[in-house]
């Protein structure tokens, strides 16, 4: 479910958007919009007003601190409770220069509340991040790498220095310390330049910062293990009155769409294409640049659940649509007039997601040896589905045809998984995935051990894991054997693979005297009985 623009919304159930007239909010910038797992709509709002599923304001859901800008809102789930949602706000009332920035904000959105409608928590409205006090108009998020908790990603704006502030969102709330990352570009905190988006690719890996065609945009690179933002570089485009206003990637990473802001009749209003896997050469990336043409009052870009891309039109009554991202240049299929929104307008805005949702492939699974499941994340279910999990010496395993399928992989490594598709209307898509499986450690690297019985034995494990556990109840790196037997130990690494060596520890045979060829000399030495001659030890010491 999308409600954004004037009263405008739209609905993917059927597997393609159909209008909906329901919706209660105005929207003329930034909006957000929450669904549960099965399509159904939770809540939804501008930045400053949120309703409820029923399209009532919430008691409490209004006077947000989201201001006039593109991207002045998102909403987050809280980890561990289905029934929580944060609302990250950023902005500025101003609608003119200079745009005084009101910082960045939560709000918590508990369902269970007002019945079960859902309402803003009352302990819970506008608190302020004061890290981020100077935050405005770029706010974005994506899943953690370990598939569980989020980042929230927003620019401060505090002089002399801009930074980017990344904040992990985990099952015990907001870490309020931000990782904080160096900016490229220099804004004061009301330059209009601020007012442009900022986004992260599907696969979290590629991010965008859009400022003004004047002082450049930045792109690089986003690690969603730690938070750091690394950009690469700032280039302009070379095209008359183009501030980036819009900003989407294809499902599959590998493309950059980018619009500019319009209103009402704009001929310089365009839609461009970038080609991501040159990101490594500022020259030749800026080079793939494709003209799609005449954006027709196009702004905000926005993912579908579908895999294409829909494109808000500034007072129009029809979103525009990149039916097939994932190809090159005009292969893509922009269509200006993709979807009827029954009479409704959109504005300069479509509602704002976490960017993960939109990779087409999910899996759970961590470490060499145990099962990774995969699941698809396509709209409409296709009518038929062929996975290759990129693992060749698993031989025939290496493939399904299963729309849920399980793969173990048996060493540690990237592998890049591929999935391709086939839509009831003929359509057919292929995405890819990199899955990162960590080694088992292997804890023990000695051979069985024999030693004299009565000896004692150090048993040493590999140093640098996180924890150990010995069969005998130890968790020291380190024992010591007094009896024989199997010994056991199991690792723990940084990853959370546990594995497992074993040691066997013996004696070696007691010696015994060979009583058969004994030969006793008589002697007169201290009345001695005699020497023994001819004498056999059996043993090996």
């Amino acid at each position: 479910n999308w409600y954004f623009g004037a009263n405008a919304a739209i609905n993917f159930e059927s597997g393609v958007p159909l209008p909906v007239l329901n919706s209660a909010m105005l929207s003329r910038f930034g909006c957000t919009t929450i669904s549960d797992s099965l399509g159904n709509l939770l809540f939804y709002g501008n930045g400053e007003r949120v309703y409820n599923r029923f399209h009532q304001q919430m008691p409490n859901g209004f006077g947000l601190m989201g201001g006039n800008g593109g991207q002045n809102s998102i909403a987050v789930p809280f980890p561990g409770d289905k029934n929580k949602y944060y609302i990250f706000t950023v902005g500025s009332e101003a609608q003119q220069p200079p745009y005084i920035p009101d910082g960045l904000y939560y709000s918590i959105v508990d369902l269970e509340l007002d019945e079960g409608r859902g309402d803003i928590d009352q302990l819970y409205k506008n608190i302020p991040l004061m890290a981020s006090s100077q935050a405005i108009f770029k706010i974005t998020a994506v899943r953690h790498s370990n598939s569980r908790d989020f980042w929230v990603i927003v620019r401060n704006l505090s002089e002399p220095l801009n930074k980017f502030h990344a904040y992990l969102i985990t099952e015990n709330g907001i870490n309020s310390t931000p990782v904080v990352s160096e900016c490229l570009n220099q804004l004061p905190s009301n330059s209009a330049g601020s007012r442009g988006p900022m986004k992260i690719s599907p696969d979290g890996k590629v991010f965008f910062s859009s400022i003004n065609n004047y002082i450049g945009n930045e792109i690089g690179f986003f690690d969603p293990e730690s938070g750091k933002v690394n950009l690469q570089f700032v280039f302009t485009i070379p095209l008359a009155n183009f501030e980036v206003h819009g900003i989407e990637f294809s499902a599959d990473s590998k493309y950059l769409y980018l619009t500019n802001l319009s209103v009402e009749s704009n001929p310089y209003n365009r839609v461009l294409q970038y080609d991501l896997s040159k990101l490594y050469d500022q020259g030749l990336f800026v080079n793939s640049r494709v003209d799609l043409g005449l954006g027709g009052n196009s702004t905000d870009i926005q993912a579908g659940p579908d895999g294409k891309l829909y494109l808000a039109r500034y007072k129009k009554e029809y979103l525009g649509v990149i039916n097939n991202p994932g190809l090159q240049g005009i292969a893509c299929d922009y269509d200006s007039m993709g979807v009827y929104l029954g009479g409704r307008m959109s504005r300069f805005s479509l509602p704002q997601f976490i960017q993960t949702y939109f990779l087409r492939l999910e899996y759970t699974g961590k470490c060499a040896g145990e099962v990774f499941d995969f699941t698809p994340n396509f709209h409409p279910t296709p009518d038929s589905i062929h996975w290759d999990f990129g693992d060749p010496a698993s031989g025939a395993n290496n493939y399904s045809n299963d729309l849920n399928p399980q793969h173990i992989y048996s060493e540690g490594g990237n592998y890049m998984v591929t999935v391709f598709v086939r839509f009831p209307d003929g359509r057919t898509e292929t995405a890819n995935r990199e899955v990162k499986v960590s080694d088992l450690p292997h804890p023990y690297p000695g051979n069985d051990t024999i030693v004299c019985e009565g000896t004692l034995v150090t048993l040493l494990a590999n140093p640098g894991f996180e924890s150990y556990l010995w069969n005998t109840g130890s968790i020291s790196p380190t024992i010591t054997a007094a009896d024989t037997g199997y010994y056991w130990v199991e690792a723990l690494n940084a990853a959370g693979c546990v594995g497992r060596d074993s040691v066997q520890v013996s004696w070696f045979p007691l010696p015994s005297l060979n009583e058969t060829n004994l030969i006793l000399s008589p002697t007169t030495c201290g009345g001695s009985t005699g020497a023994i001659r001819g004498l056999e030890i059996n043993g090996t010491e």
